[in-house]
């Protein structure tokens, strides 16, 4: 187990920690400040169409950036919060093939981000996302550089045909849209796909939970559904809020639990029989790992499966 930090209030936080938040509010608001700019940009500012096109340029060629990944490392993002704990229950994590399923999507999935730049999940990992994701102004730019992919069927495969441990969210969109701090929701019974690519490829998957991700911030939990349906047009179905505005809020301990992998037998073609034996088995260990580790962190909201 690896712990950064057990602080009371922010302002003892070490200033380059206070310095870094910035990075977190960036996450939130540069998407809407780069409207703002494009809007003048349309208006005919000079400026701003310079400024659009430089940004839309950096992102479009943005990639995994060490130098970006090392600032992080130094700003010590994880001392922002009460606590932050990475363990592992069956020991060391193997450096390739290696599928880390990550719940809950949260907002911004700190927890996944913040163990990446610490290379948690492996030297060699690749963060896996939402295209909707890497394309968002300012936010898309800062996850390119910390390594995140956009994704899709056959992006993940060329991946994994090459052995990288890999980090993703099954739960998507949809599990953000759900996010609720009355209960820990996962969106994982009809996501199936990276099981039926990790015994196609010989990976092993690791169910792994990030206990307080949901409740960094408030969420607005009317009309579900209705958030949902704009889901399957790639629209954001999640309205969210915290004390400190679009920062996350600070007074929480985020503990992140690897679980025990799983060992899949590797075929080229699983038939939907296989796939969905292992998906049952991965749902069971998810449950599994939380009931056992939600009682050590004194986490009391039940577990809801969609």
């Amino acid at each position: 187990m690896t712990e950064f930090s057990k602080l009371k209030d922010l302002p003892k936080r070490p200033f380059r920690t206070l310095i870094g938040s910035s990075i977190l509010l960036l996450y939130g608001l540069g998407p809407f400040l780069m409207l703002i700019v494009y809007y003048y940009a349309y208006q005919g500012s000079l400026a701003c169409r310079i400024l659009s096109v430089l940004q839309i340029i950096a992102q479009i060629f943005a990639k995994r950036s060490q130098t970006y990944l090392s600032l992080l490392r130094y700003l010590d993002l994880e001392l922002y919060f009460d606590g932050f704990t990475f363990e592992t229950v069956d020991g060391p994590i193997n450096q390739e093939k290696s599928l880390f399923a990550v719940h809950p999507h949260g907002i911004f999935s700190l927890g996944m981000f913040l163990n990446n730049h610490r290379d948690h999940f492996g030297k060699n990992a690749v963060v896996c996302g939402s295209r909707m994701v890497t394309i968002a102004p300012i936010m898309g730019l800062l996850h390119k550089l910390g390594g995140m992919v956009s994704v899709n069927p056959e992006s993940l495969q060329q991946i994994m045909k090459k052995g990288n441990n890999i980090a993703l969210l099954p739960g998507g969109f949809e599990e953000a849209t759900i996010s609720s701090r009355k209960e820990n929701r996962i969106f994982i019974k009809s996501r199936k796909g990276f099981i039926k690519y990790a015994i196609r490829y010989g990976y092993k998957v690791y169910p792994t939970f990030v206990f307080n991700e949901n409740r960094i911030y408030n969420y607005f939990d009317k009309f579900e559904n209705f958030r949902l349906f704009l889901n399957k047009f790639k629209l954001v179905g999640v309205i969210f809020w915290s004390k400190l505005g679009m920062l996350p809020e600070f007074n929480h301990e985020i503990h992140t639990v690897v679980g025990k992998p799983m060992d899949l037998p590797q075929m080229e073609n699983p038939s939907q029989d296989i796939v969905e034996k292992y998906h049952t088995q991965y749902i069971e260990q998810l449950q599994a790992l939380y009931e056992k580790y939600s009682k050590i962190y004194n986490v009391k909201e039940e577990l809801k499966l969609y």
